[in-house]
């Protein structure tokens, strides 16, 4: 069955590939890792009123708050899920935090874009209603989704794009200390 979120042409915006970062390759790049992620999303947060477009002042979540958006069983996680990670320029706003359970989130990880509908499309405890209800939702809310990479940062005096890269420049250093 083919999925009504591919009409009109559309295709996800993909993130970052996954990389091995320049740096230390030392036991503290999980926390490395760890510290980039809690800046982003302290980050994602702070911008989240200068982003366009704006999310609308009515928008309710399609998503019952009992159950996991995914596989919908009732053992939700205590913080849920970004569907687009921080890590992946996911804004910090109530589209992009939705309910889910352990086991959909550790095994989603930080995936979007096409490499996210696949998971969606080929997770066995998701059933193809759902497939479609997420993927639907997904091209509908993108927008509302993703941080541009050309919001001006006026804490930072640089682009959101400039920010991260000098980031992970200043991170390096840091954690090179340690290696």
């Amino acid at each position: 069955m083919e999925h009504n979120s591919y009409q009109n042409n559309w295709a996800p915006i993909e993130g970052r590939p996954k990389k091995r970062r320049h740096g230390p390759k030392t036991k503290f790049a999980k926390k490395r890792a760890d510290h980039r992620n809690a800046i982003l999303k302290d980050w994602s947060e702070r911008l989240e009123s200068e982003i366009e477009p704006k999310v609308p002042n009515d928008y309710t979540s399609p998503f019952d708050k009992t159950k996991c958006s995914y596989c919908l069983t009732t053992r939700i996680g205590p913080s849920g899920d970004e569907f687009r990670p921080s890590s992946q320029g996911g804004r910090y706003n109530i589209v992009n935090c939705i309910p889910c359970c352990g086991d959909c989130n550790s095994s989603k990880q930080d995936k979007c874009g096409t490499h996210l509908i696949k998971w969606i499309k080929y997770k066995p405890s998701i059933k193809v209603e759902q497939q479609e209800k997420l993927i639907n939702w997904y091209r509908e809310n993108e927008k509302y989704l993703i941080i541009p990479p050309n919001t001006f940062d006026s804490k930072r005096n640089k682009t959101y794009e400039d920010g991260v890269k000098e980031l992970d420049v200043e991170l390096n250093k840091v954690y090179e200390q340690f290696s």
